[in-house]
């Protein structure tokens, strides 16, 4: 969700310090609902640089990418997933839905891949301008990732909003900042104009993003993104395991 033009290493480096606001709402509400029931063999599809690998540590972690240079466990297509049926214990879907054609398609193939009983964890945006293009197709609220995941075969446990729009505004002036910073550093080496971006910016984000979070409670209809966490039903429906 959070990078524009993903090119390397460095590019995830520089996109942590640009949407530091972001990133730390993602990494939060990863602790909060899925860390506690993300258990044993765990697939996280759409993987990316796999930013949640860290924190599963003594789990069997299978991360799942289209493209090479991201170096993950196995390169393949979310709407394909190369897995036997009922293969994993918990299932990531992270910034992955609204890049998809068929959302549809990937969720289905995730019902298929994980074991009754296993847990869905899936976060989207709902307020973010194009990226990733043209590979950008849908923004969801609330209501309609819940019903796409209902509508897959999944139980919802949590649908919560993360952040809003003062999360939002604060984390694009830090990244037009962090980018006005970069160029203003044309007397350094490109190497280092990054890190002098960042000494300028990350007080900034802390400092904004605490305004944010204090203007922002209680509110929902402006949801910077959604997270939800959902469970493949057992044969008796009502038990989780």
């Amino acid at each position: 969700m959070m990078s524009q033009s993903p090119t390397g290493p460095r590019a995830g480096i520089e996109n942590e310090y640009k949407f530091f606001i972001g990133k730390r709402l993602l990494r939060g509400a990863f602790r909060r609902y899925g860390l506690p029931r993300l258990r044993g063999c765990i697939l996280d599809v759409g993987a990316g640089a796999s930013p949640f690998a860290r924190y599963l540590a003594g789990q069997r972690y299978i991360a799942l990418e289209r493209e090479a240079r991201f170096q993950p466990t196995v390169i393949g297509s979310v709407t394909i997933l190369p897995f036997v049926g009922c293969a994993f214990d918990g299932v990531i879907c992270t910034e992955v839905l609204e890049h998809l054609r068929d959302p549809r398609a990937c969720l289905r193939e995730v019902e298929r891949v994980l074991r009754p009983g296993g847990y869905l964890y899936i976060t989207s945006p709902m307020l973010w301008p194009l990226h990733y293009e043209p590979e950008d197709y849908f923004r969801f609220t609330g209501y309609g990732l819940r019903a796409l995941a209902e509508e897959c075969g999944f139980e919802t446990m949590v649908i919560e909003p993360l952040g809003g729009l003062f999360s939002f505004l604060a984390m694009r002036l830090c990244e037009k900042l962090y980018n006005l910073a970069k160029k203003l550093a044309f007397f350094l080496p490109k190497r280092y104009r990054y890190l002098w971006a960042a000494a300028w910016i990350l007080p900034l984000a802390g400092v904004l993003g605490a305004v944010a979070g204090i203007l922002e409670r209680g509110r929902r209809r402006d949801a910077f993104a959604w997270v939800l966490l959902a469970c493949k039903p057992t044969v008796l429906r009502g038990y989780r395991s």
